[in-house]
């Protein structure tokens, strides 16, 4: 199991209702239908990453069992840090994230810098072509 995310309850609860025409074929959608995991018949989720934005800002990429941390900030009104090098936990292993893996183990678990890197960058390219629609904009489509 990889996880949900809240952009994928439009095209999720789209196929739950049958609706899934509905789901606009005009623009890139960032959400994956997880519909046959919630309802059980799958045991695993369609997703396999999270990546989490406040504002322009990369804060962390989920990548299966791995979250890596480029900035973090202890409340909502906090400061926000930004790291040397990016925090790599075991979610799996430590859901609370108390242990940072290179400050304990040295970097054995670099490796998790290929796939999360990959990540983004594809997201960056997609993010390129394609570019959010700002609130209240009258979306016409995409050149293509």
């Amino acid at each position: 199991m990889h996880g949900m995310s809240d952009l994928d309850w439009l095209p999720t609860l789209a196929n739950l209702v049958g609706e899934e025409d509905r789901i606009p074929q005009d623009r890139p959608i960032d959400g994956v239908d997880q519909s046959h995991f919630l309802v059980g018949t799958q045991s695993k989720s369609n997703r396999e990453y999270i990546v989490t934005y406040v504002g322009d800002n990369v804060f962390s990429v989920k990548w299966r069992s791995m979250k890596v941390h480029f900035l973090t900030a202890e409340g909502s009104f906090s400061p926000v840090f930004q790291h040397t090098f990016a925090q790599v936990f075991d979610i799996w292993n430590d859901p609370g994230e108390t242990r940072e893996l290179w400050a304990a183990e040295g970097y054995a678990h670099l490796w998790v810098m290929k796939p999360v890197m990959s990540i983004l960058t594809d997201l960056a390219v997609s993010m390129k072509k394609y570019p959010n629609i700002s609130p209240g904009q009258d979306f016409d489509g995409y050149d293509e």
